[in-house]
């Protein structure tokens, strides 16, 4: 079963917009694997401001 792990700063992604994605990344999964919607797996981890780092 795919496991879709998505990590953002807190905040970044409103309830709606983790909702949005997660369906959309399960239909894509989904079609694209041939595989029931019911296998796809995806959590959000959200890590606080000031804990995360870029270059």
């Amino acid at each position: 079963m795919p496991l879709y792990t998505i990590t953002t700063q807190t905040g970044v992604l409103t309830p709606e917009a983790k909702r949005e994605l997660a369906a959309d990344l399960t239909a894509f999964h989904s079609e694209y694997a041939a595989l029931p919607k019911n296998w796809v797996h995806i959590v959000f981890q959200d890590y606080p401001q000031g804990n995360g780092f870029t270059g």
